[in-house]
Parts: structure tokens; sequence; C-alpha cells
């Protein structure tokens, strides 16, 4: 009885409250039953009723109760302390019971840490692959130094896997990890952060991020690699040890211009000369591309500096009629070898 009675009440304040009317406020609390009620009390009482109950039916309905922040907002500005007193009370009384009522659902449900649209074992599954790598914490919220574009790659992940309708994509990861005003829907995912970009996407290897990233070169061509990603890796090592490849070079970028993982890629640095870098591409990647010289001005830098299409072309013949001119011809082709090698 109790509980209905200040469901009702609560009810009452809550509307009164958004006419910003006072009289509507204590014509609430004046209660026409025989049995007065006690708000301070009646929390002490209910809070423990509902602890040692726990029925699903009880908590349910409390979890349905008005949000009192707004009733506490009005009261705050209240000269009339009795009634200030005795709105805080009820929503103390509500807040106290909310708690209990949260904690027991979470302890009936089998993914207790889920809100109610995203609980479901195959979304508590493909959150805990995020779990497993450090991005989210076991009670599913943002792991410390966790970034919002991650977050929306995992939101966009689950989305993409369970195949979950636009409208409801972000509003429910929205939800879930109490983001605020940092809006999923809204947060652009940095091209530049290529290694906690491939972070993400190597848990979810099923789905391709380039759509996710809105980028010129997400939707370029990337170069069709006779390498496996273990090979590409190797090689992008062997690169940088020989320094023909800068160093602030990551592995992940290396691959995403092979297309060897499913990330947008972006340019990458080549610190040798310009006419290395003709050499390595010929020798690895003329079989299976077409319009190589095209591939590379893309896909390289020389020195942080843009490449043109026709000065590759004319540096390819030279290494062509002249090869002993060029040192790093038997060492590129030592390195493609090794790193083609199986263990």
């Amino acid at each position: 009885m109790a509980i209905a009675l200040i469901n009702m009440i609560s009810k009452k304040i809550a509307q009164a409250v958004k006419l910003e009317s006072i009289a509507d406020i204590e014509d609430a609390f004046e209660i026409d039953i025989d049995v007065d009620i006690n708000l301070k009390q009646a929390k002490e009482d209910l809070t423990q009723y509902i602890s040692q109950d726990k029925d699903p039916i009880l908590y349910n309905q409390i979890l349905c109760m008005v949000e009192t922040s707004e009733i506490r907002r009005f009261a705050d500005g209240l000269v009339d302390v009795e009634l200030q007193e005795m709105m805080i009370d009820l929503s103390d009384a509500i807040d106290a019971m909310r708690e209990i009522a949260i904690k027991l659902e979470k302890d009936r449900r089998k993914h207790p840490y889920l809100i109610n649209e995203l609980c479901d074992k195959q979304t508590e599954d493909l959150l805990s692959r995020a779990v497993g790598v450090g991005l989210l914490t076991k009670e599913f919220q943002p792991a410390k130094g966790t970034k919002i574009y991650q977050l929306k790659l995992i939101a966009y992940a689950v989305n993409i896997i369970k195949g979950t309708k636009v409208r409801s994509r972000w509003c429910h990861f929205e939800k879930q990890w109490n983001v605020g005003d940092k809006r999923l829907s809204k947060g652009d995912i940095p091209i530049t952060r290529g290694r906690e970009i491939y972070k993400v996407a190597k848990i979810y290897p099923e789905v391709d991020f380039n759509s996710a990233i809105k980028t010129r070169a997400g939707h370029e061509k990337t170069l069709e690699s006779p390498l496996n990603p273990d090979q590409a890796i190797r090689l992008c090592k062997l690169l940088k040890k020989h320094e023909f490849l800068d160093k602030n070079v990551n592995e992940e970028s290396f691959l995403a211009v092979q297309g060897l993982v499913n990330i947008p890629p972006h340019p990458i640095n080549w610190s040798g000369s310009a006419y290395s870098l003709a050499y390595f591409m010929k020798a690895l990647f003329s079989d299976r591309n077409a319009n190589l010289w095209n591939m590379t001005v893309t896909w390289f830098t020389v020195n942080n500096e843009t490449l043109n299409h026709g000065t590759f072309k004319t540096k390819s013949h030279v290494l062509i009629v002249h090869p002993e001119r060029y040192e790093f011809i038997p060492l590129i082709d030592r390195i493609i070898s090794k790193c083609k090698k199986t263990d």
C-alpha cells in the first residue's frame, strides 16, 4: 500500500513541478486516507521490505517510478522549508527503493551489466571480446583510456553482426555507456589513429570497418598483396630495420594499404630514396597490380613529400637499364625473399 501511495504522490508532484505549481504540490501531499504516511519512516521500512521480498513484480513497479532530479531541483528553490523537506524526503524514498530495485534486477538477469535493450547472449559475447583486450571493463563499461571513437567502432561492429535496425544503432549504446553529450552517432573517427582503430578491428574480423569511416582514402582501392598478414608484418619490420620505411609507420597502417586488415588505409612514409621505393613496388607488387604507379603515389610519400606518377615511371625505366648502379636492389630482394619464407 505504501509503495502505491508513494507512486501516486510522486506522479502528481512530478506533473506539478512541470507546471511550476506550488499549490498542486501541496495538494498532492494532502492524502485523504485513514493512515498518514511518514516518508522518512517509509523509506526505511520499504527498503528493508524490498530487500527481503525480492519479488520481480514489486521491484519492476519501483523501476517505473518517476525520476527525482527535477523534483529535487524544484525543491532547492523553495522558500517553504517544510514543503521543501517533504519533497526531498519523497525523492530520497524513491531513490533508495530504486537503488535496491536496480540491484535486484541485475542479480536476477542473466546479463546483469547490460541495459534491457542490449540484454542478450549474443551482445554479451560480442562485448566480451572488447573486455578481453581491455577496451571495456567486466561490467561492460568503457575502460580507462578507451577513446570515444573506439566505443563507436565497438557499437558499430556489434550492430553490423546483429543486424540492428539503423534507427536503434547508437542510442542503446549511448545509454549503456552513459556518454552524455558525446553522441556516438556524431563522433568522428580519426583515420590517423590506425593502431587504436586496429585494436577494435582485429577483435571483430567479420566486420568491414571501411564503411564506418568516411574518408577519401577509405574508398580508394588498396594494393593487391602477395603476402599474408604475418608475412607483411615481418616485411614491415625488416624495411624499418634497414631504414627504407619510416620508423613511425605502424604495422596496421602497412597492412591496411595492402588490404590485409579491415581498416581504412592512409598514405605511409618511405624513408629511403624514391628509386628504392620504385624498385620495391615493382619487385613485390607488379604482378598483381596493373596500375602500380597510380597505387604507389596514392599510398606512399617519400620523406613526407607527395609523389608524381610520371616521375616513377621514369625511375622504373632507369632501374631496369642500369641496375648495377643501385646497391639497394640486392638488399630489397633479400628482404622480400626473407619475409616470404614460412616458419
